[in-house]
């Protein structure tokens, strides 16, 4: 089973990201999955995070305990939620707004700072770290979560979210062969 978890604050799609992942594995290449998310009490700006759990087999406990792949947005999610991530994880970081994790075998990428000056919309944020980490770690298909985005999407927003899925696979491509993290099977 393969564990994975995108933590940051509210309004930065992090619960869209996982539900994107979900439904390509569970729609595009046939897994189990479950998905379950959490709030802080504030509607924007506060702590969220979306668990994935995706596997070939019956999933019973519907909570991640060790992550394989943890993606942190913010400070405060890599703080609060290293620890959950298991020996060898694929730890993901925004690097323009994660600075305490270099100790910690984090792999950063501008996730924001793309966001801003390539695609021109910082929202899709989410999008390019969600392609970073089917990049990096082949999680599911670049095809399935492609698919997925798009099913999910608005049309008004649907070419944008693409554009940054897709930089974000690059970039996640691009970084997996120097670091070489472990191809992930469900």
């Amino acid at each position: 089973m393969i564990q994975a978890r995108f933590a940051g604050s509210g309004g930065q799609g992090i619960q869209f990201a996982g539900s994107v992942l979900a439904e390509a594995a569970a729609v595009y290449e046939g897994h189990n999955t479950v998905q379950v998310s959490s709030f802080g009490p504030e509607a924007r700006g506060g702590s969220t995070k979306c668990d994935v759990l995706i596997s070939s087999r019956t999933i019973y406990y519907p909570r991640a305990r060790s992550l394989d792949v943890f993606l942190a947005m913010n400070q405060k999610s890599s703080d609060r939620y290293y620890a959950d991530l298991k020996e060898h994880g694929c730890f993901v970081i925004d690097s323009g707004s994660v600075s305490a994790a270099a100790e910690l075998d984090a792999i950063g990428f501008p996730i924001t700072q793309v966001a801003l000056e390539e695609i021109k919309n910082v929202i899709t944020a989410s999008m390019i770290g969600l392609g970073i980490v089917v990049g990096l770690t082949k999680i599911v298909s670049d095809e399935a979560v492609i698919k997925a985005l798009m099913d999910r999407t608005p049309p008004r927003v649907a070419e944008i979210n693409r554009q940054a899925l897709e930089r974000g696979l690059k970039m996640g491509s691009r970084a997996r062969r120097s670091v070489r993290p472990h191809v992930l099977h469900a």
